[in-house]
């Protein structure tokens, strides 16, 4: 197609048809600005598909991730209810005159334990680090998911900090340091005349409701997250137009 040109062009010139040869130039460059413009909107179009495919696939990915979310918040929301079932246990042994340390005792102890709370947030991690979250035009999703995230990683600081504080060296300390009074006999095991005074007894009560609030308290927000995160997932199906959505109720077991 070149050589074509080229042979017309030189024909033009051998002619001496300026007029018509700056006509052809003309042209030519028409041509060649129009192979340009059309090139660059085919790049344009290329890269918009890439685009859309890209998000598709993070906002699947984000999807993913929020499912996992819901299933880690389920069980720290099980894990919860759990401890204040067990405070209100020793709460109601704790009303008797004298208190049973074999049916206290094994209680207090696992009262001791924490769950750790995990943020499963790589996908929207790996949008903010490579800036594809720019990807995301919609604004109504872009912030949705930013106010989601924020509040994810205010609960996760919450519980690490809660169960560094209050479990482990309020709680834990005081069960580890034998608080509760208890006597041994000589191979080490828990002696059942067990004795109480009013002010120990307040002391345990205190220690018992203290852990009970602690669970309360991250039941609480953690079920406002709950309630967020399937909201997410919602709206990531609307997104999609993926149908039926997957995540449309709550589903916990914890009440």
């Amino acid at each position: 197609m070149i050589k074509f040109f080229r042979t017309i062009r030189k024909n033009l010139i051998a002619d001496s048809k300026v007029g018509k040869y700056a006509l052809y130039a003309v042209g030519e460059i028409l041509l060649v600005v129009i192979g340009i413009i059309i090139a660059v909107q085919i790049g344009n179009w290329n890269q918009s598909v890439q685009d859309k495919e890209l998000l598709r696939i993070s906002l699947e990915n984000l999807r993913e991730d929020l499912e996992i979310q819901k299933e880690i918040i389920d069980g720290q929301l099980a894990n919860e209810s759990e401890m204040i079932a067990k405070a209100d246990s020793v709460l109601m042994f704790m009303q008797k005159p004298i208190p049973s340390p074999s049916d206290i005792a094994p209680l207090l102890f696992e009262l001791t334990t924490r769950r750790t709370f995990i943020a499963n947030k790589a996908t929207f991690n790996n949008l903010e680090s490579t800036g594809n979250i720019v990807l995301i035009k919609d604004k109504e999703l872009k912030n949705e998911l930013i106010r989601y995230y924020q509040q994810l990683d205010y609960l996760a600081a919450v519980i690490t900090n809660n169960n560094l504080f209050l479990i482990d060296n309020i709680y834990g300390v005081f069960v580890s340091n034998n608080g509760m009074k208890f006597g041994q006999n000589p191979d080490g095991s828990i002696r059942q005349d067990y004795s109480i005074d009013p002010e120990l007894r307040f002391t345990i009560n205190s220690q018992l409701l203290g852990r009970k609030e602690f669970s309360e308290a991250i039941k609480g927000i953690t079920k406002k997250q709950l309630e967020s995160t399937v909201e997410m997932i919602n709206l990531i199906n609307e997104k999609l137009s993926d149908r039926p959505q997957l995540a449309t109720t709550l589903t916990t077991k914890d009440d």
